[in-house]
């Protein structure tokens, strides 16, 4: 638990954009089943040629498929937790950036308000800028600094830190 000092107000708690985590969310998917559509293509169109699976068992082929769900599954475990735990704090008088770095442990970094000389948007592309998420830079006089990544309405946020 992150505790604040009792002359500290709390502005805003800050966390990724849900669309970036559906985005993670939807590859991981897409590599699920891309094993399978891969699979059925090579089997009919070239007999398991290209894929060597012609000459595999069907218990080898889904031995093989069931670790890539694991593996699948870990990544997604990591995105979830990456999601919901990774948090940007702001108060009045200073910004918390807490990363979740594995399953137990996680590093915690603050700048006071009053050291930063910079917080800067990164440049958006076309689908951040429709969707209104982007990741902003907030840079102190010690050079440190803190990534606020895949925020929503970061524009917003910027204005909040930097004022």
């Amino acid at each position: 638990m992150i505790t604040l000092n009792p002359s500290e107000k709390l502005i805003k708690v800050i966390r990724r954009h849900t669309l970036a985590f559906l985005i993670e969310s939807f590859i991981l998917f897409v590599a699920a089943i891309a094993p399978i559509i891969f699979y059925k293509i090579d089997t009919l169109l070239f007999g398991g040629l290209y894929f060597g699976f012609a000459g595999t068992s069907f218990l080898a082929a889904l031995g093989y498929y069931g670790l890539w769900l694991v593996i699948l599954s870990i990544l997604g475990a990591v995105a979830v937790s990456d999601h919901y735990l990774d948090i940007w704090i702001l108060t009045d008088k200073r910004i918390i950036d807490v990363r979740q770095t594995a399953i137990f442990s996680r590093e915690i970094h603050s700048l006071k308000l009053s050291d930063i000389v910079e917080a800067s948007l990164i440049e958006q592309n076309s689908f951040q800028k429709k969707h209104n998420y982007g990741t902003i830079v907030v840079k102190s006089k010690d050079s440190r600094h803190i990534l606020v990544e895949e925020v929503p309405s970061p524009e917003k946020v910027r204005v909040m830190i930097h004022s």
